[in-house]
Formats: structure tokens, sequence, C-alpha cells
């Protein structure tokens, strides 16, 4: 929005600069929310477009920003001009203020779902020292539960019970934890011809 507002106000500066500046904001959040519906996630769908319309209104807002401070308005039409601009001006920071409550909730519903995922990877090591994790979806809901699904493989014979982890995450997180887990035994054979 500021490259672009700048581009528009001052004729020397490169015209492909605020483009690209602006289709590197708005391209690939909106090409994820296509790719996302596609295969049904909607979920992670509504958190890209949320991020796509976060930087469309950002780049408004900013835009206005440098457009009014670089006096654009011709000298005719500022009141008018300025009068526009404010009430612009005021309708983006409203909507820019409203999309960001529902990205800040989700942005920290994210940091704190891949701090439990850390607090799970630690506790794995410990509860089965040969297991080694091939997926792990850790949940932390707003419910007060904790889901843990885990796939591990593991060279032990005989795996651990999933109750001893989902105790020692519970202890960690301080909530009921949830635990699913698949096993997948790894062998190993191993021979020196003579």
């Amino acid at each position: 929005g500021l490259a672009g507002g700048y581009g528009l106000t001052h004729p020397r500066a490169s015209s492909s600069l605020p483009g690209v500046a602006i289709a590197v904001a708005l391209v690939p959040p909106l090409a994820t929310v296509g790719i996302l519906i596609q295969i049904g996630a909607l979920s992670q769908a509504g958190g890209a477009f949320l991020l796509f319309l976060t930087n469309l209104f950002a780049i408004i807002l900013s835009a206005i920003v440098v457009m009014v401070l670089s006096g654009f308005v011709p000298p005719e039409v500022r009141l008018q001009g300025f009068r526009n601009a404010r009430i612009g001006l005021i309708v983006s920071a409203v909507v820019l203020l409203a999309i960001a409550v529902p990205l800040t909730i989700h942005t920290v519903g994210v940091i704190q779902d891949q701090r439990f995922a850390q607090v799970v990877t630690v506790e794995v090591a410990t509860w089965d020292p040969n297991a080694e994790i091939e997926r792990l979806v850790a949940d932390l809901q707003p419910n007060g539960l904790a889901q843990v699904d885990l796939t591990v493989s593991t060279t032990s014979s005989a795996p651990q019970p999933s109750w001893k982890l989902a105790e020692a995450v519970s202890q960690r997180v301080g909530r009921a934890v949830d635990v699913s887990v698949r096993y997948r035994l790894e062998v190993t054979d191993e021979s020196t011809s003579g």
C-alpha cells in the first residue's frame, strides 16, 4: 500500500513496484483459499481468507495515508478530497480493526497449538526413546480438552502404553489430554556371511 501510494504520487518512481508489492501480498493468500476449498479444508481456507482481507485493507489504508500526506489531491478540490479521504480512512481503519480481532485470536491459537506440539514431542522422547514421530497433530481446544493424534515408528517389540504418554503430557500442560497413538513396528535384520 505504501509502495502503491508512493508510485501514484511520484511519477518518477517505478510503476511496476506497486503492482509487484500488492501481488505478493494478495495473490498467495487468495490462491491458498482456492486450494484449501478444493481439498475440503474449510477451516484453514477461512484463515487464509482472513489473511487476504487483512492484507487488502492494510494496503488500502496505507495508500490513503501516503496519498493524503503527499498532497495528491488537487488544490481546487482539496477540501472535498480530504473529506472523502477521511471517510475512506475511517472506514478502512474500522474494517481493519474488525478483521484484526479474529486474526489475532486465530494467531494465538496457532501459537498455543505449536507450543503444545513441542511439549508432546519432548514427552514422546521420554515416553519411548526408541519411538520416532512420523505424524503429530496436537490441538488445544477451547473447552479445556487437549487432543493428540500421533503416529510413531518404533523398534521396541513391546510399545509403551498410550496412557503413560497421556499422563505425562497432562501433567506438563495442566489439563486433560486425549491421546491416540498408532504404532509402526520397525524390524531390522542384519547378518554377515562368513
